[in-house]
């Protein structure tokens, strides 16, 4: 909630020593966020009100690793690219 003392915030996204946080968006009730670990991009879904952490797993080592939304916010894009296959796009609809 905007305003809201530091003192009362909640970690969700603890830090890591291998890696960095490189974005995050809010999208509902779903935090999305990407993690540079190791030299392999992560992205991650946290479900709010589950407070439980979800890992998209790619086929293979990720170069790049992105997400967004064109649109309807339930309906967002994760992309991917590695240096053995073209990138690829997948949608994903968020629980409502």
């Amino acid at each position: 909630k905007p305003g809201t003392p530091v003192a009362r915030w909640t970690e969700i996204v603890a830090p890591r020593n291998d890696a960095n946080l490189t974005e995050f968006t809010a999208f509902g009730d779903v935090l999305v966020y990407s993690l540079l670990a190791k030299g392999n991009e992560e992205v991650h879904l946290y479900h709010l009100r589950e407070k439980r952490d979800q890992t998209i797993a790619f086929q293979e080592v990720t170069y790049d690793a992105g997400f967004g939304v064109d649109g309807d916010p339930q309906k967002i894009f994760i992309s991917y690219s590695s240096p053995l296959s073209p990138p690829k796009t997948y949608n994903l609809e968020l629980p409502s």
